[in-house]
């Protein structure tokens, strides 16, 4: 792939290098690029759902180990920019935004409110389908942030209740998550403990997009930036800064976090199984000293459970008083720099 930068002239040019297939190139094409990066015209989230997802070139020097990022619950794919603007240009760094955020479309055939985490998956499966098959961008890791890292477990296991896997379908041999919430099957004290009830007074009724957990950029330090002994870190963005960078979704679907955290019509948060990224694909997890919805001494039980290493080999642990949940804003740097020192770490060794 020739060289591309955030900007209309090269993506032009990427476009180019990867021409769309033939059903592309009608008059009513399944892949259009804008600006910033590819928008996915129709992509089926259930039977008689479906909508337009884009996806963010937030880096695109190169295209030989592209990250894939699944943002977290009220983010956008662009709190990921200044994690991969310190990453560098070298890098090619590509964020997916869920419906009704960023420049994807509220979904067709539902009330947004009313997506569920189930829904999240089958975008992302396709959405990495296309990006092969009609552009020939192939990521070699995907990484899962906060709710993200809950639709990052959920791919792989529906992709093994299929009987592939994210190495064996899409040839993805790493996966990162971070700060990522809990299935049903690892102790986990937010979820467990009234999780629900925290987020039960950001529940609005919207008259579009319908029941949604909206944080407002004015909350979000005391969210996002607060360490778990409530105090604001000095390197928190102010309100307008993070409504400048375009950080903010209008809301996420009610139905998806009482999935997440087995809430509502749901009795439990989802399943998924032990060892499930055993072999294949390479697992790391990263957890803040400081974050008080994912826990550091909470977060090995989680990569244990999911790789079946007890060893800790591949499991990233970032301290210090600052680390706080959306640290790849705050300070992406230290985010960076803990995935090149782990960059090769392997099962079984600590």
């Amino acid at each position: 792939m020739s060289k591309y930068r955030l900007s209309a002239a090269g993506l032009i040019a990427c476009m180019l290098v990867f021409p769309l297939s033939a059903a592309a190139k009608s008059s009513t094409p399944p892949i259009t690029a804008d600006a910033t990066g590819f928008l996915f015209h129709d992509v089926s989230l259930r039977a008689g759902v479906t909508a337009d997802i884009h996806v963010t070139v937030l880096s695109g020097a190169n295209d030989k180990d592209c990250l894939f990022i699944l943002h977290g619950g009220p983010f956008t794919a662009e709190s990921w920019r200044p994690f991969a603007e310190t990453l560098g240009g070298d890098h090619c760094v590509l964020g997916l935004d869920m419906p009704a955020r960023g420049q994807s479309a509220a979904p067709v055939g539902i009330v947004f409110g009313d997506l569920l985490l189930d829904d999240y998956v089958s975008i992302v499966l396709e959405v990495l389908d296309r990006l092969e098959h009609d552009l020939h961008i192939k990521p070699r890791t995907i990484v899962g942030h906060s709710l993200g890292g809950a639709v990052l477990q959920m791919v792989q296991q529906r992709l093994v209740d299929e009987g592939t896997s994210l190495k064996r379908r899409f040839n993805i041999r790493d996966a990162i998550l971070v700060a990522s919430d809990f299935p049903q099957d690892v102790p986990w004290a937010f979820g467990d403990n009234g999780g629900a009830a925290a987020i039960a007074p950001f529940i609005v009724e919207d008259p579009v997009l319908g029941s949604v957990l909206r944080i407002e950029a004015a909350a979000w330090p005391a969210f996002f930036f607060t360490n778990k002994e409530g105090h604001l870190i000095a390197s928190a963005p102010t309100p307008a800064e993070i409504t400048a960078g375009g950080w903010v979704a209008p809301g996420e679907p009610e139905q998806a976090l009482n999935q997440l955290l087995g809430a509502g019509p749901f009795t439990s948060r989802p399943h998924i199984e032990a060892g499930i990224f055993g072999q294949g694909t390479r697992l790391r997890v990263v957890a803040y000293e400081g974050d008080g919805f994912i826990l550091l001494s909470e977060s090995p039980g989680l990569y244990s459970y999911l790789t079946g290493d007890d060893s800790q080999g591949c499991f990233v642990g970032v301290l210090g008083a600052d680390t706080v949940h959306a640290t790849h804003i705050s300070d992406p740097a230290l985010l960076v720099a803990a995935l090149a020192a782990s960059e090769g770490c392997r099962y079984g060794r600590p």
